[in-house]
């Protein structure tokens, strides 16, 4: 979700960054605390980046997304902006750290508008999986599980 457009230029000295990995909150009590501060920082007008996979795998394919991402925009009244990116797979292979040289080829969709528009995430996360796999250059994946 980006509430405001990125600047074409990093000015360090506003420039922060929180990451929280779903795999770190075997804590459900610092899940619930990653959440509010989420809700918090897009509430403050930041922009947040969600990956709704929540994982990587080395098959090729767009698997079912999680709902958080979708949830937050929703109560936030944030737009979301679904983002297709090709090549990454190559770039960053889950066998290896290091990157790969490769092209990416980014597309950003238009965005999909949380306060009248969508109200129901499972139709937000529908319409942005929709938007992105048009462009994916892998097979939909939905049906298979996270693990």
């Amino acid at each position: 979700m980006i509430r405001r457009p990125p600047r074409s230029t990093l000015d360090r000295s506003s420039a922060a960054s929180d990451v929280y990995k779903r795999q770190d909150r075997v804590n459900p009590k610092k899940g619930a605390d990653d959440l509010n501060k989420i809700m918090k920082s897009n509430k403050a007008q930041d922009s947040i980046v969600f990956f709704p996979e929540a994982t990587f795998l080395k098959e090729k394919g767009l698997l079912k997304f999680k709902k958080g991402a979708f949830i937050t925009a929703i109560r936030n009244k944030s737009p979301v902006i679904p983002v297709t990116i090709n090549g990454s797979r190559e770039l960053l292979r889950s066998e290896s750290w290091l990157p790969k040289k490769v092209s990416l080829h980014i597309k950003i969709h238009p965005p999909l508008n949380t306060s009248n528009e969508f109200t129901n995430p499972q139709e937000l996360s529908d319409e942005s999986r929709k938007m992105i796999l048009g462009d994916l250059n892998e097979p939909d994946l939905n049906h298979r599980s996270f693990s």
